[in-house]
């Protein structure tokens, strides 16, 4: 196996156009990962994009959010141009060595949300907009909840039951587009893998998140899952579903 000899941050600045697609290169101190903006959770930040500016384009801010232990996190992002109108842009959340997690465009919304369980350490958030955009104003918030540490001195009977899950690999059979885009993915894990409507998970690619999935429909053999989220990878005869399903309910 290759291995890369790169630092973590320098990895994450050879990346930083291809995440966003910024073609000029920023030249404000945020516009990379090594000049990213703390970001604490629970405190609002407010800044602006102006990729058009011909003296210092200001395509994408980096900002950098530490997570001090197991826990949910959410983003939320508010954005619109100075006429109030909803503008174009792009949420990108990447790890410490600046490998992409997920994507979101927000399609049209003033509004985005952006939700997963992190582990310890330093995450990095990108909100970028492209040239077609002249100003974009924007609020980020980011909200942490660590994981309740479960009290074992109680006795057995006393102690809240909690639905354990576990993770259902599947092939991907298919793929439906519309206009031109991956929406759908036909797997073969059906009811008898445990899936149900409503029940998610990810497409992955060689152990690589791709994107978000949610059942929609389910049959004996297989099911059809909506794609929720941005790809950040390519969907391959590799790519596989990871489903997760109550513990149990596939025996």
């Amino acid at each position: 196996m290759l291995r890369s000899h790169r630092k973590p941050w320098a990895l994450a600045l050879v990346i930083a156009a291809f995440l966003l697609g910024c073609a000029t290169p920023p030249r404000d101190p945020d516009g990379s990962p090594g000049g990213a903006q703390t970001l604490q959770p629970g405190l609002e930040r407010r800044d602006r994009l102006d990729c058009q500016d011909p003296t210092r384009p200001d395509c994408v801010d980096w900002f950098v959010l530490e997570i001090p232990g197991k826990g949910e996190i959410r983003l939320e992002v508010a954005a619109t141009h100075p006429d109030g109108l909803a503008p174009d842009y792009q949420v990108t959340l990447a790890n410490h060595r600046g490998d992409p997690l997920r994507r979101l465009s927000n399609r049209g919304r003033a509004k985005v949300q952006m939700d997963w369980s992190g582990d310890p350490g330093a995450y990095f958030v990108a909100i970028g907009s492209g040239p077609s955009e002249t100003v974009v104003q924007y609020r980020l918030l980011a909200r942490y909840q660590p994981l309740a540490v479960r009290d074992d001195s109680q006795p057995k009977r006393e102690r809240r039951r909690e639905t354990r899950f576990e993770t259902v690999s599947s092939m991907v059979l298919e793929v439906e587009t519309g206009r031109g885009r991956p929406r759908f993915v036909i797997i073969d894990g059906g009811r008898r893998s445990g899936h149900r409507v409503g029940f998610r998970g990810r497409l992955v690619e060689r152990g690589r998140f791709v994107a978000e999935l949610e059942i929609v429909d389910v049959f004996d053999e297989g099911s059809r899952a909506r794609i929720e989220t941005e790809l950040v990878g390519a969907i391959t005869p590799q790519t596989m579903a990871e489903i997760d399903v109550p513990a149990g309910v596939t025996r």
